[in-house]
């Protein structure tokens, strides 16, 4: 009786661990990388190299449970990673995104790296209830819950940085009037917005704001807006590859630090330092967010890193043996050719400095811890959500794998709580999430350098809340050089310069024989589409036609209708265009959704 006893015990232990959840824990989870490497030029990205570095070097600190790091963080559970190359490129991203949760079966993403590319992958995570975690996205439109609500970051948004920027210029240096010139991106688009609202607020005058179009080369009616200001302190909000083209132009218009301007650089020291740079950038401040450097935690990652093997062109693969380090034009994901060094995406990290290290790479390394201490925080707690796959539909050729809401709900219940959540010792420092998930700026601070004639940048100090300069360095402030301004309004407009007497060039305008000729081309083309959609309507019952779909057929002609009536003159053919439309989407609705596969009930 007692072995009997014994036996339904010993039988029963299993079932009774797995309900009280002792063996439902993962072996594993997937997370996707999502990092710049190479730019749609096939250019490399040196700076999303060095932070896929950091990120590969956490998750391997991770997976390692005997080098005494984070061996209590997901003790049983081994993180696998896939890695997709978002190119800086937000059409490209989206593509890699969708292929990382479709064909990679990733429960979270971390990346991309730019605002604009974070923002477009969103719409496809959100979908499938992906959670997504950035490391240097830091428009602060990311942080609008409703329209990005699995979204968090370890990267500060804009904010922290603009008005550090502001009170530094308003208190510490008593300047009173500021220019911004600023690129039409998402992430400059905020920055340059940051930085006037903080501007307002300090009571300093705005007196030009002025936007243009990144990666344009022709820059010289921004310029001649921002000199015609009068005001010699420019901050630059840009991407890193406009401001070369930026400070070029500011050479041609004499607006260079020996010419009496200081440009103010946003998280970059734009361009290599020479003897050409060295005029134009003498007396220039730049601005970046505290990012742990200088710290014991952060030195000593430094110094493993760099002491890592040559990875410039490495046999490296992720977990699902897709090259890392290398890349195909025809298939990114397969080994290229070894000696075509244009196609390797990796660096050496025995060349990185402290100063070189590009300033989001200890951002990557905590977006990898905050993940994985989410994860762990779900796995060894009571809450655990199975990552089985949800279906949008019952035909097999037309499912789609979709996380179940209960998951991603799961995860953003621990990123996104009231109060400060995800609290984890990082090499950037301590990271803490507030109730949008966007990182806290408790810890964080602006560091402040300038560019000395002949010299360097060098940093000067650490930004204070009120604006103050706390000198973290060896540089005294009679050391600082930027431009002798003269009047303490600095604003001194100019005359006498022809180029601000011409009235602007309207480039749209054209001439009236060619409207002439546009309209007569769009008639043509118009009464061709009506005729092609009439003609397909008769012989809809043709086999070829039925083939063909005769209601698809109608709407490549009404497209044709639509894009030939785009010119202004075509009024009428506008005005009942929508009503066309209308018909045509109601007219046999049912055949619409019984031949498109990709029919979701959620929404981008």
């Amino acid at each position: 009786m007692v072995y009997a006893a014994l036996f339904l015990l010993v039988g029963l232990f299993p079932a009774l661990a797995l309900a009280n959840g002792e063996f439902a824990r993962p072996e594993s989870i997937r997370v996707g990388l999502l990092f710049p490497l190479l730019k749609r030029s096939f250019v490399k990205d040196f700076g999303g190299a060095t932070r896929l570095l950091y990120a590969l070097t956490a998750i391997r600190d991770i997976n390692n449970k005997t080098d005494g790091r984070y061996d209590d963080l997901l003790p049983h559970t081994r993180i696998e990673f896939s890695f997709r190359d978002s190119k800086r490129d937000a059409g490209e991203a989206t593509l890699q995104a969708m292929n990382l949760v479709q064909k990679d079966g990733v429960q979270f993403v971390i990346g991309p790296a730019s605002s604009s590319p974070a923002m477009a992958v969103h719409s496809i995570l959100k979908t499938f209830h992906v959670p997504q975690m950035g490391y240097s996205s830091t428009s602060k439109a990311l942080s609008e819950d409703s329209v990005y609500p699995y979204f968090a970051r370890t990267a500060p948004t804009d904010t922290v940085l603009a008005k550090g920027i502001v009170r530094f210029l308003s208190k510490e240096l008593g300047w009173n009037y500021v220019s911004i010139l600023h690129g039409d991106d998402s992430y400059a688009k905020s920055g340059a917005e940051d930085v006037a609202d903080e501007a307002r607020a300090q009571n300093m005058s705005l007196i030009v704001k002025e936007e243009f179009v990144s990666g344009s080369k022709d820059l010289d009616a921004h310029m001649a807006r921002v000199k015609n200001g009068g005001c010699r302190v420019v901050v630059l909000f840009s991407q890193h590859h406009d401001s070369e083209t930026v400070l070029s132009i500011a050479t041609k218009f004499g607006m260079t630090g020996t010419d009496g301007y200081t440009w103010i650089f946003v998280r970059q020291n734009p361009v290599p330092v020479d003897k050409r740079t060295t005029a134009l950038m003498k007396g220039s401040f730049s601005f970046l967010t505290s990012n742990g450097k200088g710290t014991p935690l952060f030195d000593e990652t430094f110094r493993r890193v760099s002491s890592f093997g040559d990875v410039t062109c490495s046999n490296e693969t992720d977990d699902l043996g897709k090259y890392i380090w290398h890349q195909s034009e025809s298939d990114p994901g397969t080994k290229s050719t070894l000696s075509n060094q244009d196609r390797c995406t990796g660096i050496n990290p025995a060349s990185l400095t402290l100063n070189s290290l590009d300033m989001y790479a200890s951002f990557a390394y905590d977006a990898v811890l905050a993940v994985a201490s989410t994860a762990h925080k779900m796995i060894e707690g009571t809450n655990f959500v199975s990552l089985n796959q949800e279906s949008d539909g019952n035909d097999t050729t037309c499912t789609f794998r979709v996380l179940p809401k209960s998951y991603v709900s799961e995860v953003n219940a621990i990123w996104k709580a009231p109060g400060k959540s995800v609290a984890l010792g990082g090499i950037s420092g301590d990271v803490f999430l507030d109730s949008i998930g966007d990182r806290s700026a408790d810890g964080l601070g602006v560091i402040a350098y300038n560019f000395a004639d002949g010299e360097d940048w060098q940093e000067i100090g650490r930004i204070q809340s009120d604006g103050s300069l706390r000198n973290s360095s060896n540089v005294a402030r009679s050391d600082w050089e930027f431009a002798s301004l003269g009047d303490t309004k600095l604003h001194v407009p100019l005359t006498n310069d022809d180029i601000f007497d011409k009235p602007a060039e309207n480039k749209n305008r054209l001439e009236t024989h060619v409207l002439l000729i546009g309209e007569a081309a769009a008639s043509i083309s118009i009464f061709t589409a009506i005729c092609y959609a009439l003609w397909t309507i008769r012989h809809r019952n043709a086999l070829v036609i039925k083939c063909s779909q005769p209601i698809f057929l109608c709407l490549i002609a009404l497209g044709c209708i639509t894009s030939s009536s785009a010119s202004k003159y075509n009024v009428f053919m506008r005005s009942i265009l929508a009503r066309i439309s209308q018909l045509f989407l109601l007219y046999k609705r049912s055949s619409f959704t019984d031949n498109v596969c990709f029919s979701f009930q959620y929404s981008f």
